[in-house]
């Protein structure tokens, strides 16, 4: 009776769709053809939110019994993976891991969670870091440089790309030296009040080339010039 009601009801959706279009539309289903596993236990689990407690504990005979290959644990600042500098625990999110575990899956670790240093509030609504000062570098490492208020200085190293850093505050027309050869000479922080405050955006950009560098920003300097009788011959 059930699916008696079922396909009523689809042919007069169908017809009533029909009813508002202009043109014919032919829908073919084919069930006989096999294009492969969907491998649903691998994709269709997932662990984690707003919380440390695992959200099934009390339901793993029920979640055995669905099979699954892989659930998803997502980690997350409610674990408290790191409570402070240099000590780590684990303790809290074993928990879940082991829940999975007893499911008869594997975790896949997902993480996601928000330093301290910058979100102090435990908090998913805070989207915005606490402090991010107007001193910093954003792109990819390995990078060990240094900040000083007249420039910046250190290597880098790893792959050709373009890192984005804070103009020192004492530098008027900002040069890159990439191992002391002059490549690009900056642009200036700028203010963003599209975000609602005057705050400085990292707005100097180095690009860097592959294998380990000496950068260097520096005020800009006009190259030297050549030995004098180098500078006679010139036009």
């Amino acid at each position: 009776m059930k699916l008696v009601l079922l396909a009523g009801c689809l042919v007069w959706l169908m017809a009533s769709l029909a009813q508002g279009q202009t043109r014919a539309v032919s829908v073919k289903a084919t069930f006989a053809e096999r294009l492969g596993p969907l491998a649903i236990d691998r994709m269709a689990l997932g662990q984690g939110g707003l919380s440390e407690e695992p959200m099934w504990e009390n339901r793993i005979a029920e979640v055995r019994a669905l099979r699954p290959g892989m659930i998803r644990l997502f980690i997350q600042e409610y674990f408290d993976l790191l409570p402070e500098r240099g000590r780590y625990q684990f303790a809290t999110l074993d928990r879940s891991v082991e829940t999975i575990r007893k499911a008869g899956a594997e975790p896949l670790m997902y993480i996601c969670f928000k330093p301290g240093v910058l979100f102090p509030k435990i908090d998913h609504g805070v989207v915005e870091p606490n402090d991010c000062g107007t001193i910093g570098i954003r792109g990819m490492g390995p990078f060990d440089l240094t900040y000083a208020p007249d420039g910046w200085r250190g290597t880098v190293d790893g792959s050709r790309r373009t890192l984005v850093m804070s103009t020192p505050e004492k530098l008027t027309r900002p040069m890159l030296l990439l191992d002391g050869q002059l490549w690009a000479s900056g642009i200036p922080d700028e203010p963003s009040p599209w975000r609602g405050r005057d705050e400085p955006q990292f707005g100097l950009a180095a690009g860097v080339e592959s294998g380990k560098q000496e950068l260097k920003v520096v005020e800009w300097q006009w190259p030297a010039l050549p030995p004098v009788p180098a500078r006679a011959a010139l036009p």
